[in-house]
C-alpha cells in the first residue's frame, strides 16, 4: 500500500487524543505540530521519509496500529532501505541514517504523548557506518575567479531590470556567512542592523544572530543605494519588491558561474550553487579557527553535524601530512 501525507505547510495543533491507534494519524499530528512552518525542501524530504516509513510498515505488519510499531520493524525497515528500496539498488548509508533520524525525532515527539506497546522502538537500533567524503567548496583561486565575475556583471548589466548589485550581494552573504539559501531568503529588512542579521530563522526551529562581515556588509549596502533602497519586506527581492523566488537565486548565481568560467580550463571549471556557497564558507571558518567556530557559523545544533563540511579533501591532507614534520 502507497500513501501519500496531506500536511500543512503552517504549525497548528491537531488533537493527539483524536489520533487513537492510528499510526498515520500520530505522524500527521507530529508533522502539524513539529514540522509544519519549515522550508518547503525540508517539508518535501519528511513527506517523502514518513511516506517510505509506513508503505514498509503496512506491507510488513498488515495493519495502521501504532502499537505494531517495535524496534524488529526498525531494523527490518533499516536493511529494507539499505538493500531493497529504490527499485532494488538500497539507498546509501548516509541516505538510509538521514530517513531514520526523521523518525527517531518523530519517536521521541510520539513517546512523550503515548508510550509505544513494546518500548521505543528506536531504542539500540544504530546508525550505518559511514564514510565521509571530502568537505565540497571553492578552492581559493575558485572564489577570487567567482568574485570577480560578479564584479564584472555590475559592470556590463546597465539596464535597469539586471540588477547585478543584487546577484553580487546574494553571492557575497552566501560566501561570507555559509547561511542555507532558505535562511537567507527569508530575512527581513528589519532583521539588518547594519552588522548583523538578527533572529533568523534556521533548520529545526532554532533562531540565531547572523554576523555579517565587512565584504558583506558592503555588498549589501552597494545594492540598497543603487537598486533596492531600503523599505519594508526582505532583504533580497525581485524586482516587484516581492520576495526572491528559490530558482531566481539559482539562476543569479547560474549567470556568475558563466561569467567565471569563460577563460579557464575545464577542468577549473565551477559549477555555482548556494550549497557550494555554505560548504566554501564552513571549510574556511573551520581552517582559520577551528570546528567549534565553524559549527557556530553553520547553525546546526550538534557538532556531529559539521563534519560532512570540513573533511579535508586527499590532496588537502597529503599536503598536511608533507608538512609535518618539516
Amino acid at each position: 500500500m502507497e500513501f501519500e501525507l496531506a500536511l500543512s505547510e503552517r504549525p497548528s495543533q491537531v488533537a493527539t487524543a483524536e489520533a487513537g491507534r492510528s499510526l498515520v494519524k500520530w505522524l500527521v499530528a507530529y508533522c502539524h505540530a513539529e514540522v509544519a512552518g519549515a522550508p518547503k525542501t525540508t517539508l518535501q524530504a519528511k513527506k517523502r521519509d514518513f511516506e517510505l516509513f509506513l508503505g514498509y510498515f503496512t506491507r510488513t505488519m498488515g495493519s495502521d496500529s501504532i502499537d505494531d510499531w517495535t524496534r524488529s520493524v526498525s531494523l527490518g525497515f533499516v536493511r529494507w532501505l539499505e538493500n531493497d528500496a529504490n527499485d532494488g539498488r538500497g539507498y546509501a548509508p548516509t541516505s538510509v541514517n538521514r530517513t531514520t533520524a526523521t523518525l527517531r525525532r518523530a519517536v521521541r515527539w510520539m513517546e512523550a504523548k503515548r508510550p509505544f506497546l513494546a518500548g521505543n522502538p528506536f531504542e539500540r537500533v544504530t546508525d550505518l557506518v559511514t564514510t565521509v567524503p571530502p568537505a565540497k567548496g571553492l578552492s581559493k583561486l575558485q572564489r577570487s575567479r567567482v568574485l570577480a565575475a560578479a564584479d564584472k556583471l555590475c559592470a556590463l548589466q546597465t539596464q535597469a531590470n539586471q540588477q547585478p548589485r543584487r546577484k553580487r550581494a546574494l553571492l557575497v552573504v552566501l560566501l561570507e556567512t555559509g547561511m542555507r539559501i532558505s535562511e537567507t531568503l527569508g530575512v527581513e529588512m528589519e532583521q539588518f542592523d547594519g552588522k548583523n542579521f538578527r533572529n533568523v530563522k534556521r533548520k529545526g526551529k532554532r533562531r540565531d544572530d547572523v554576523y555579517l562581515s565587512p565584504e558583506a556588509r558592503e555588498a549589501l549596502a552597494d545594492y540598497f543605494e543603487h537598486e533596492r533602497g531600503r523599505g519594508k519586506g526582505t532583504v533580497f527581492q525581485s524586482r516587484e519588491g516581492t520576495p526572491m523566488l528559490r530558482k531566481d537565486a539559482d539562476r543569479f548565481l547560474k549567470q556568475i558561474q558563466g561569467m567565471a568560467n569563460a577563460n579557464v580550463p575545464e577542468d577549473e571549471k565551477v559549477n555555482l550553487h548556494a550549497h557550494l556557497m555554505r560548504h566554501t564558507a564552513l571549510k574556511q571558518a573551520e581552517q582559520k579557527f577551528g570546528r567549534a567556530f565553524a559549527q557556530r557559523k553553520s547553525g546546526n545544533v550538534g557538532m556531529q553535524h559539521i563534519e560532512r563540511y570540513v573533511q579535508p579533501a586527499d590532496s588537502d591532507y597529503e599536503e598536511a601530512m608533507d608538512k609535518l614534520y618539516s
